[in-house]
Parts: structure tokens; C-alpha cells; sequence
């Protein structure tokens, strides 16, 4: 190259003020308050470079040429033009920024939805960015794009650029930045991933890419020492992956069908489930009998109706009766929904929407205890509010939560009152038994010690039959970012999905504690454990990025992928192997109890014993309701509901020590039909004290026997671990006269 006509600068801006899903947004953030500084940062260098450069060959002089600053038309772009614009501007003769639509982000469907393409440069958020109104534009997008055509699209419009300006500076986003350094880079110097803040920048002879000389590379050694190593780095997939980016909606169809579907087909898991909600939602929609706990009493009234309330309205209104009960309608799966809302919403900086459904989820669903997952991020909020406007900023997160949190609990004390036909805060009452007083007579301890006791490996086996590697990186990730803190500064994303992840630590040391545990009880932070597997690998690679560990921990990009394929992989297999496991050996009930109530007549009694914890609720049963039997089976059975439903005294009596009331139980001599599993010794004793005829067995299915099975109880795997020793869940009929 004998002369440099032209200088091509390509720069990325710095950290968001909040987080981006692809597709999902929000779009047009703003950078936060430190790429306010990365901004002023790359305007100095490129200052400096400008100032070095030496013109040869066309005789113009440093102050004669001709430079402008071009910006996508996103409000982060525009945001960190305007940064570099005031740091040139007193020393060159610049124009306004050049909002450019033609080197817009990429608009691929994995990316942007068809509503968020182009923001208008003219609203408020754009206010005291010189922007030139008159600017005619060289290039324009088509949504969708594809790779070669965001190419087509980038080169043509910066050639034009080029044509008209000797120095272009260009704000844009990783894909752009790098369709274009990938036209003009020498095939000898590989590029690398374009990081935030970095700058890539080229000396031309010519607008084309013939001579041209790549001095900087996804440049950041400008900035400051926390993006010094280059974060959040981008690069297109490899070709073999690309065909991905344009599936999006498929494949977002496809994900939703498969979480979906275990929901759908997996057996009711818990007991608390069918008699806590399915029943009195049952007598509350049908007024056909159901069967009551002690919890839904109004004596000690520890299930708010607030949560079925809402069922029966949707059901009553749309006149469907559930046949076949299918889903979960829990405390800790509600939880799970509503805490999922709140970390988007707070993600999102939408701390308003986060107050909201955090405190839907502390006052409507009778589990006060989530509330602690909360706290933090209220302190976040807190804080950012002060941050950004003071104490009155601060104040704004206090209002909502009061002002929420006395109108739900007034709403839900309403609905309440309505049901259990007295004053009550099941809230309050649940609080009480499990966390202070405990049950009447039992001074010292609480309720939750009175339904068994595991420890703390109970919920560790669970994690990892759930989450596979995933749940690995719960306890690698304190250490992790750590070991990330004590050799560079956290960026800000990384602060935001710490901050997000500290309710899943405080949960786990809440209900790790406690006596009694279930796995329905981390269902509110389920959403977080995908989140802080994702965080731990993002973090350790960038530790390995560093540049002084580059040499001592040499980490190829290739292998990084390997590795988060490896643990998606690994994730799905055991996911779907643990959801296939519950659905084929546990799924008996539920396709039992079908068949058995298409033969109920009138006056029809179904009963059964041990199996009373697996009954998936009165649904199945019509206007009849169920019987227990003696069984081997110590604890309060249900009761059922009387006319009043949870307005009225039950017909016998309810304790709160989970103490046998022998009232629960019917003869065998008044049953129809008995549900029970095959080889159940107390329930074939029973059934033989009856004389005159004889039990067949109507209807079966197949159980897994865990205890003589081998791993095929917890994971299966089609082909490969699909076995197991199987028994008999069957319904017997009691035939006059006949029989076995």
C-alpha cells in the first residue's frame, strides 16, 4: 500500500442498562451508566488515532478531511455516538450523528420481532443527541434477513459511506460490525468475536477491500480494566449451526410442546394437590361431593381460596368439567410461575411488575414463606431507585409494595371470608404452625416435623435427578465468581444475574433447614437453576479469556461450545428420561380411576387403603364420594365435605397433630369396589373378612415396584434403560355370590 485514502471505524457500545432476550427484548434499551465512560473512552482513541495518522499520495490535510460519525438507529448506538461525537467534535468539523438505517441491527427472527424493527430517532428517550433530521439515508433492512443478506445489505451501504466521507466512524451492533470487518480483514488476520466497547478499524486505499489493513481487532485495551478482556463476546454460529437462526418460531413451537407435555401426561405427584385444591374446587363448581382436609377447615383454614377461586370462575364460565385431571395446581408451582415473572420483570428493569407479582405470590397463594425470596431483589430495587432519583425514586418501590400488599391481602381476606364463612388470613394461620407455635399439645415444635423428616441430601438428590449437570453448578458458581471478583471487576449483566440468583442460595438454605421436606418445595426457584448453570459457564470462560491466563488456561472457543452442548445434551437426556420415568411407572392411577368411573352407577362406593395418597381426585368419582378402609396408614385421613363446604362443621372431628382418627374409617362390607395395589397384604386380609361372593379384579394397570426395580425408577431411557419389575394397580369389584 503506497497511500491511505480511507479510515473505516467500526465500534460496538458498552454495557446495556438492562438485560436483552433475543426476541423477547426489550429492544431499545439505553447503555448504562458506565458505557456512558466506554463511549468517552473510544471517542479518545480514536482521537488519538486521527491525530497520528499521516496523510500521503492525495495531498489533503488532517483538518480538510472529511469524517462523520453514522449510528444505527437504536438508542444504545445513538447513546455511545453521541459519547464519541463530544469527545471529536472540539477538534474536527463533524456533522450531527448520521442515524443510518442501513447498518441497523440484524433483523433475523432469532433476534427482533417484526413490532420492534426500527425505534423512531425522534422520540423523548433520543432528546440532546445532535442527531442531522435532513441526513439522507444509503441504505435500508428487510425483515427477515439472512446472514449473506445482511452482508449484501452492510457492504453496500458502507461502500456508499466511504465514497462520500474519508474517515467513517460506524456505531453498531456484533453482527454488523462483523459482516462488515469480515469483508474487509486480510484472510491472514483472523478476526476475533466482537466484544462490548471494542473497536474494530481499517486503512483503505479505496472504498473496496483491495489493501486494506486491519490495525485494530475487536480492540479494548482502551477501556477500562473490567472490559479490558472482552466481555460478552459475539460471533455468528458455525456454519453447520446457522440454519437454526431461521427456525426460530419452530423451534420456540417445539420447545413449548415439550415442556409442555410432561406437564400434561406426568401422574398428580402430591396428595396436598388433589384434597387441598381438586376437592373443594370440585363441591365449589359441581356442588357434588368431595372429600375435606383439616387444612381447609374453618377451624384452622390454612388454604386460601384465592387460588381456586380463579379455576372455578375460568371452568364455570367456560362450562368444562374436568374428566380427566391433569396439571399442577400447588403452592410451589404457582410460586414457580409467579417468581419466574418477577426475575424477568426485575431483568427487564420493570421493578413495578416485579413488586406486583412478587406479592401476588407472598398474599394470594397461601405459602407466605416465598416472600423471603423477594427480599433481595426489593433491596435492588431500593437501591436503583435511590441511585437514579433519590429518595424519591426509593420511595416509589415502598408505595407499590404497601399499597399491593394491603389490596390483595384485602381481596384475598374476602374471598376467604366468603368460603370459610368466618374473618381469616390463611396466611397468617400457616405462618404460624410451621414457623412458630406449632400444633396444640406439641409445645416446642412445629407443624412441619409432624410429616416426616429427611436430610439436607434429600434435596440434593432430588436436584440432581431434575437437573442432571445442570445442578452441578449451584454450588461451582459462589466459587466462580469469586475466583472471576479477585482478578477483574464484575461488568454490570454480571452483577444483574448475580443479584437475580441470590433468592436461589437463600432458598435453599431456608428449606434445606427445616425438618420436612418435599420436592414440590424448591419448585420456586426451579426457573434459577438453568440460570446459574448458564452463569457459571459465561463467567468461567470469561475467566479463561483474561489475557494474562490466555497462556495458563488456553480455552479454544470451539471447546466452550463443546462444553455448553455437552451439558445441554446431557440436561435434556436426563430431563426427559426422569419426565418418561415418572409418566410410565407411576401413571397408573389416573388411567385406572377413568375406567373405573365410566361403570359408577348410583349409589356406587368406591374405597380403598394405602392407596388413599394416589387418588387423583373426586372427578373421577361423580356424585359419589370415597371411603378409606383400615389400612396400614397411621396418620388424619380427609373427611367429607358437608353441604356448607368449608362454611360448615365437619360431620367428625379434625386435629392438627396428624393424629388417626378412627371415625375415617367404613366396613368393607359397604364397598363396591376397592382400589388397591396387587401383592397389598392388609388389603387382601380385608377383603377376604367378606362373605357371600367374591372380588374380581375389573380393572389393572401397571406400577413399577421400586424396590425390586434398579435404576429404571428414577431415569429411563428408550432401548438403552427401559426395564423393571412391574405389579398390578387394580380395581376390584365385589361380585354377589361369585368371585375369587
Amino acid at each position: 500500500m503506497t497511500s491511505t485514502n480511507k479510515t473505516l471505524t467500526l465500534c460496538r457500545y458498552g454495557i446495556r442498562s438492562s438485560m436483552l432476550v433475543e426476541y423477547v427484548g426489550p429492544f431499545n434499551m439505553s447503555i448504562s451508566p458506565s458505557a456512558h465512560v466506554t463511549a468517552s473512552q473510544t471517542g479518545d482513541l480514536i482521537l488519538s488515532l486521527l491525530n497520528k495518522a499521516k496523510v500521503e499520495g492525495d495531498g489533503k490535510k488532517k483538518k480538510n478531511r472529511k469524517i462523520a460519525i453514522f449510528s444505527s438507529p437504536f438508542l444504545r448506538a445513538c447513546q455511545t455516538a453521541h459519547g464519541i461525537y463530544k469527545v471529536l467534535s472540539p477538534h474536527f468539523s463533524l456533522p450531527p450523528i448520521l442515524v443510518e438505517p442501513g447498518i441497523t441491527e440484524w433483523l433475523d427472527p432469532s433476534l427482533v420481532s417484526t413490532s420492534n424493527l426500527q425505534p423512531d430517532v425522534k422520540g423523548e428517550e433520543y432528546d440532546g443527541i445532535p442527531i442531522d433530521e435532513d441526513y439522507e439515508p444509503h441504505g435500508d433492512a428487510k425483515f427477515p434477513e439472512t446472514v449473506p443478506e445482511l452482508s449484501t445489505r452492510l457492504i453496500s451501504t458502507v461502500t456508499s459511506l466511504l465514497n462520500s466521507y474519508d474517515d467513517v466512524i460506524i456505531v453498531s451492533h456484533a453482527p454488523c460490525l462483523l459482516s462488515i470487518a469480515r469483508h474487509y480483514a486480510p484472510p491472514s488476520n483472523p478476526l476475533n468475536e466482537s466484544a462490548l466497547g471494542g473497536v474494530y478499524r481499517f486503512e483503505l486505499v479505496s472504498p473496496d477491500k483491495q489493501e486494506a489493513v486491519m490495525t485494530h481487532n475487536s480492540y479494548t485495551l482502551h477501556l477500562t480494566e473490567d472490559l479490558k478482556p472482552g466481555i460478552q463476546r459475539w460471533d455468528f454460529p458455525p456454519p453447520s449451526c446457522s440454519y437454526l437462526l431461521h427456525i426460530s418460531y419452530p423451534f420456540i413451537y417445539l420447545v413449548t410442546f415439550l415442556l409442555l407435555l410432561p406437564s400434561i401426561l406426568s401422574p398428580i405427584s402430591d396428595c396436598d394437590e388433589v384434597y387441598n385444591y381438586y376437592e373443594p374446587l370440585k363441591i365449589g363448581l359441581l356442588g357434588e361431593p368431595a372429600m375435606m382436609t383439616w387444612e381447609n377447615s374453618k377451624e384452622y383454614a390454612f388454604r386460601t381460596y384465592a387460588m381456586i377461586e380463579p379455576s372455578k370462575l375460568v371452568l364455570g364460565a367456560t362450562k368444562i368439567v374436568a374428566g380427566i385431571v391433569g396439571g399442577e395446581v400447588l403452592t410451589g408451582d404457582i410460586a414457580l410461575i409467579l417468581t419466574t415473572f418477577t426475575t424477568s420483570h426485575h431483568l427487564n428493569g420493570s421493578h413495578t411488575k416485579a413488586i406486583l407479582t412478587g406479592m401476588v405470590a407472598t398474599t394470594c397463594i397461601a405459602w407466605p414463606f416465598v416472600g423471603i425470596l423477594y427480599v433481595p431483589l426489593a433491596l435492588d430495587a431500593l437501591y436503583l431507585g435511590y441511585k437514579n432519583c433519590g429518595f424519591k425514586g426509593a420511595s416509589k418501590p415502598i408505595t407499590v409494595a404497601l399499597a399491593s400488599f394491603v389490596a390483595l391481602t384485602g381481596v384475598t381476606a374476602i374471598v376467604d371470608k366468603v368460603n370459610y364463612g368466618v374473618w381469616t388470613i390463611p396466611n397468617l394461620n400457616i405462618f404460624i404452625y410451621n414457623a412458630i407455635k406449632g400444633p396444640e399439645g406439641m409445645e416446642g415444635k412445629t407443624g412441619d416435623e409432624l410429616y416426616g423428616v429427611e436430610p439436607f441430601g434429600y434435596y440434593v438428590k432430588n436436584l440432581i435427578l431434575n437437573f442432571g449437570p445442570a445442578a452441578i453448578f449451584i454450588p461451582l458458581l459462589p466459587l466462580v465468581a469469586i475466583l472471576k471478583r479477585t482478578i477483574v471487576r464484575f461488568t454490570t449483566p454480571e452483577l444483574t444475574l448475580l443479584k437475580v440468583l441470590t433468592p436461589l442460595y437463600i432458598w435453599i438454605m431456608v428449606v434445606g433447614t427445616r425438618p420436612h421436606k418435599e420436592e414440590r418445595f424448591l419448585y420456586p426457584v426451579y426457573h434459577l437453576i438453568p440460570i446459574a448453570a448458564a452463569t457459571t459457564l459465561w463467567m468461567g470462560r470469561e475467566i479463561c479469556n483474561i489475557n494474562r491466563l490466555e497462556r495458563i488456561i488456553p480455552v479454544k472457543n470451539s471447546l466452550y461450545k463443546l462444553v455448553w452442548a455437552a451439558v445441554a445434551i446431557a440436561g435434556v437426556v436426563t430431563g426427559w428420561g426422569r419426565s418418561y420415568a415418572i409418566y410410565k411407572n407411576y401413571n397408573a392411577p389416573i388411567p385406572l380411576y377413568t375406567s373405573l368411573s365410566r361403570t359408577l352407577g348410583p349409589g356406587t362406593v368406591v374405597c380403598t387403603g394405602n392407596e388413599w395418597y394416589r387418588f387423583p381426585s373426586s372427578f373421577f368419582l361423580g356424585s359419589q364420594s370415597l371411603r378409606f378402609l383400615k389400612s396400614g396408614f397411621g396418620g388424619q385421613l380427609p373427611q367429607p365435605f358437608g353441604e356448607d363446604g368449608s362454611r360448615g362443621v365437619p360431620a367428625q372431628n379434625f386435629n392438627d397433630m396428624n393424629r388417626e382418627e378412627i371415625e375415617r374409617y367404613d366396613s368393607i362390607e359397604v364397598c363396591d369396589y376397592v382400589v388397591a395395589m396387587e401383592g397389598e397384604k392388609e388389603m387382601e386380609e380385608a377383603m377376604k373378612m367378606r362373605v357371600g361372593g367374591g372380588w374380581v379384579v375389573e380393572f389393572e394397570e401397571i406400577f413399577l415396584d421400586k424396590e425390586e426395580s434398579g435404576l429404571e425408577r428414577i431415569i429411563r431411557i428408550p432401548w438403552l434403560l427401559d426395564g423393571g419389575i412391574w405389579k398390578g394397580y387394580r380395581a376390584y369389584k365385589w361380585v354377589e355370590g361369585g368371585g375369587d
